[in-house]
This record gives C-alpha cells, sequence and structure tokens, in this order.
C-alpha cells in the first residue's frame, strides 16, 4: 500500500514538472566544501534531484541528500508573474501577491518556483484571513507535490487557517503530525510545537503554551534549531501571561547566554529588563534593569523596536535611580557621573 502511495505522490510530481525545466543553482555544502552548481529539477524533504555537467556539453543526473546542504541560491528568476508576486508581497499587498503567485504557480519555468509560489500563495492567504482559500491553496501543493519541501510551512498554515476558522480539533492535528514528523526535521517540530502553544493560548491557557513549550525546549527543539530562539522568547511571554513572573525572569535571563541569534538575545535582555524594572526598588535592582536594557540596544543584530524599547527602559529606570538616589548621597554620585552619562550616548 505505501509502495502505491510513494508511486502516486512521484507521478503528481512529474505531472506538475510536465512543462518546466531544470533551475540553475548553486548547492552549498554543509560542510564548508565547494559549492555545487548543478540545474536543480525538485528538491524534496529527502533528496535534491539535479543535473551535473559532464562535460562537452552533457549533463549526468544526480541525487543527493537535502541536508547535505546548508542551502541552494537558485538564478535570478525571470517568470513575469513570480517578479510581480514578489514585488507586492514585499509591499505587504497581499491580495495582488496571492494574485500572482497562483498564476506563477502555473507559468513558472522551475519547478523549485512552482512550489515555492503555492507555499508563498497560502502564506497570502493565511495574511488575509482567507482561510477556505489557505486551505484549498495548501490542499494543492500537498496533491501536485507530495514530497515537496514546503510542507512542513504548508502543515503549519493548515494549523492557522483551521484555528483562524475555530476549528481546535483541525488545528491540533495538523500541529501534532509536524511534532511527529521526525523524518521533517526540526524545523518541523519547532512549527509544530509552537503551533500547539497557540492553540492552548487561544484557549486562553497561557500556562498550558508554556508548558508545551517547556516540554520541548533542549529536547525535541535544540537550542540550534532554526526558531529556538522565537520559541523561547514566547515562552517567556507565556509564563508572564499565566502570572509567573519570576520563571519569566528566570527564563529571559537564561536566553541572553544561550547561542542564539542576536536579535532575540536583544529581546530576551528587553524582556528581563522590564520584569526586573517594575518591582525594582534597590540601587542593585536598578542597576540590573538598566544593564539589560543597555544590552537590548547595543546587541549587534537588534531590530529597531527592540533598540527603543530598551532605550525607553533605560530612561525610566534611570529616572527611578534619581528617585532612590534622593535619599542615598553615594548612589547619587553613581547615578550622576555613570548612569546618566552613559544614557545620554545611548
Amino acid at each position: 500500500m505505501r509502495a502505491n502511495v510513494v508511486a502516486l505522490l512521484a507521478l503528481c510530481a512529474v505531472i506538475g514538472a510536465a512543462d518546466t525545466v531544470p533551475a540553475p543553482a548553486t548547492l552549498y555544502p554543509v560542510n564548508g566544501g565547494e559549492p555545487v552548481e548543478a540545474s536543480v529539477q525538485r528538491v524534496t524533504l529527502s533528496h535534491v534531484y539535479m543535473k551535473l555537467d559532464a562535460g562537452d556539453g552533457a549533463t549526468a543526473d544526480s541525487e543527493k541528500p537535502y541536508r547535505a546542504f546548508s542551502r541552494i541560491e537558485y538564478a535570478k528568476p525571470e517568470d513575469v508573474d513570480y517578479i510581480k508576486a514578489k514585488l507586492f508581497y514585499e509591499k505587504n499587498d497581499f491580495a495582488k501577491a496571492m494574485e500572482f503567485f497562483r498564476a506563477a504557480a502555473k507559468s513558472a519555468k522551475w519547478q523549485p518556483l512552482r512550489e515555492e509560489s503555492l507555499a508563498l500563495a497560502a502564506r497570502c492567504a493565511v495574511n488575509l484571513k482567507k482561510w477556505d482559500d489557505a486551505l484549498a491553496i495548501i490542499g494543492e501543493l500537498e496533491q501536485t507535490y507530495g514530497e515537496s519541501i514546503h510542507l512542513p510551512e504548508a502543515t503549519s498554515m493548515r494549523g492557522e487557517a483551521a484555528l483562524g476558522k475555530g476549528d481546535a480539533a483541525a488545528a491540533t492535528a495538523a500541529y501534532k503530525k509536524l511534532v511527529d514528523s521526525h523524518a521533517w526535521g526540526a524545523e518541523a517540530s519547532v512549527l509544530g510545537v509552537r503551533g500547539q502553544a497557540a492553540v492552548a493560548r487561544a484557549g486562553g491557557k497561557p500556562g498550558d503554551a508554556a508548558a508545551i513549550v517547556a516540554k520541548a525546549l533542549g529536547k525535541s527543539v535544540q537550542v540550534d534549531a532554526p526558531g529556538y530562539g522565537a520559541l523561547a522568547l514566547q515562552y517567556g511571554e507565556d509564563l508572564i501571561a499565566a502570572g509567573r513572573k519570576p520563571e519569566a525572569l528566570a527564563a529571559f535571563e537564561s536566553m541572553t547566554l544561550a547561542p542564539i541569534d542576536g536579535s532575540e538575545q536583544a529581546a530576551a535582555h528587553l524582556g528581563a529588563g522590564k520584569l526586573l524594572a517594575e518591582t525594582a526598588a534597590t540601587a542593585d535592582q536598578l542597576g540590573r534593569a538598566f544593564d539589560h536594557a543597555c544590552l537590548a540596544v547595543v546587541l549587534r543584530g537588534a531590530d529597531g523596536k527592540t533598540s527603543a524599547g530598551g532605550r525607553q527602559l533605560a530612561r525610566d529606570v534611570v529616572a527611578k535611580m534619581h528617585a532612590v538616589a534622593a535619599k542615598d548621597a553615594k548612589f547619587k554620585e553613581l547615578v550622576d557621573k555613570e548612569y546618566q552619562p552613559y544614557l545620554n550616548n545611548l
């Protein structure tokens, strides 16, 4: 039975690619070896199917494990529908972008571009909260390209659309599929855990959402998994929503030391600083809050929103420092000579 299903999926992919040509691409090995120049026919969650230069104008078919490469860079596309779709997408005009992505899914000459176009069309529909359109496009992607590398994201969007329609059971089923699909990789696990937590959160249970994430962090979702940092940040926010601020503070401070993206470390510093500032009443407590606020601003990779939040927090903390310093001459000297000048130059 399974052999028949696999054969059917392969046939769908062949039919979907009947009028496409291989896509010129550069593939970068995970081990840092020499990049591979190839013409990519299709990419699945397990393999890259491509043609390599065999000399004298000839090519040879080749297939390599998908995870042998850190990334695949395609040549600049020339398909008009796809180019228009990307322009509208970048302008957040998701209605127009969806229209042209759906067209590109049929007109693009490279199969990888057709698959990506369907996935992005679904994302546009989700952004527009057109849940039925999203589910229809996702179904088309699954049926036409049954082994697509976009299946994890598509399954996550299926969960989003189901939750948007108020069908928590269908959303839970989609996210469980992601968590259980170990062959889909760490990215799928992150999407699944994030989705399961979203279902709990939508049901007014932030504590349950936090428990779902806590169970996964460092276990099924390792710190080097793409999306770990964003998931850990949401964990802190769920703890706050559940009234467990001391645990949230510990989570944020732990994140500031984790080997994650600089923007996420900065956001963790901001989260920790805000929690400390809420109850800070002593010089030491205010100093810790100020340090976190400043790091949220100066860490490389911090985004504009986080930096702005860090500066505002630093101003608020220094204002509290001046109030405390009014009754502490030694601390007043420290505030005037160190904290206030640093704030002025932040």
